[in-house]
């Protein structure tokens, strides 16, 4: 939380604004201020370091930038729609199964969801395979 510390009347009012920066107001002889003698003490250098540091945090030595990041996901700025429809064109997207039984037409880059399940075909569908869909139990969050 910033602090006050005022000096006696000829002297020096100090304004701390926080941890290491603090702006000293100079004053005359009659306790009055001379805004032309303001100095001020901070740390920024310091702060943005740590701040920086801070930031990148672990991340290896090529997607420790925002440059790096961009170039990474090749500069595109719609990132997420793009591996969206790159996700779409890897599996097809079906009715969910109503068991792991398959049926003619299922293929193993089939993927179904529903409220509890995400189901997924592990194998293309043949005659006497019997178990070729799987599924993982959804836990659906509001964010």
């Amino acid at each position: 939380m910033p602090s006050l510390i005022q000096g006696p009347n000829t002297g020096s009012l100090e304004i701390k604004a926080g941890t290491g920066q603090s702006i000293i107001i100079t004053t005359d002889a009659e306790g009055s201020v001379d805004f032309s003698q303001i100095s001020t003490v901070t740390y920024t250098d310091n702060a943005v370091s740590t701040a920086v540091t801070n930031l990148v945090a672990g991340a290896p030595v090529g997607l420790d930038t925002l440059n790096e990041i961009s170039a990474a996901i090749a500069d595109d700025p719609d990132f997420a729609g793009t591996m969206n429809t790159l996700l779409l064109t890897k599996a097809e997207f079906t009715t969910p199964p109503t068991s792991s039984k398959g049926q003619a037409g299922d293929s193993a880059t089939d993927i179904a969801i529903d409220n509890n399940f995400l189901y997924y075909c592990v194998a293309t569908y043949t005659d006497g395979v019997p178990d070729i869909w799987a599924r993982v139990a959804l836990t659906l969050t509001t964010f």
